[in-house]
């Protein structure tokens, strides 16, 4: 099965996440809204393992990093899609956070040493960011008076990989 080691904010911080999501984009978008049953996460890397095997990777990682993560998203940034070619953008919020580099780097490492295949091995080209809607554009946003948010504290765990709707 595939996996994913991500970061995902509190209950009250994902509600954040959600409201923008929904109130920028619920006119229009594309097979991918954030929902109030949804879970918005940076991800880290995606792997195929058992369940158990996962759990144990997700163990290790935090015996390094043992406090949860600060993290200020600096920019809302439009990413042409790749699994189709309908002009559809991925609407997401991208950090720079020079700790999530070093968080990919070392649980990339962690998860070779594993003998486990990385799906999404960006290597250099790891963009940290958190998913809010697939659109098309033209898309005029509107302004949403608590963006950008102050600094949010997310959390290590992993969660199946759950492909986004074609």
């Amino acid at each position: 099965m595939s996996y994913m080691i991500i970061l995902e904010p509190s209950k009250e911080g994902a509600k954040k996440y959600i409201n923008l999501s929904q109130t920028l984009f619920s006119e229009q978008n594309y097979g991918y809204l954030l929902k109030e049953d949804g879970m918005p996460h940076i991800t880290i890397c995606q792997f195929e393992c058992e369940e158990k095997k996962a759990a144990k990777l997700l163990e290790n990682i935090k015996k390094v990093y043992l406090e949860p993560f600060s993290i200020h998203f600096s920019s809302l940034s439009l990413v042409k899609s790749t699994i189709d070619n309908n002009g559809y953008y991925w609407a997401e919020l991208t950090s720079f956070e020079k700790i999530l580099f070093k968080l990919y780097e070392d649980v990339r490492s962690i998860i070779k040493s594993e003998c486990i295949s990385i799906i999404n091995d960006y290597g250099e080209n790891y963009r940290p960011h958190l998913t809010l809607a697939r659109i098309k554009l033209p898309y005029t946003i509107k302004e949403h008076s608590t963006f950008p948010f102050e600094p949010e504290t997310f959390y290590l765990n992993f969660s199946p990989c759950i492909p986004p709707k074609a």
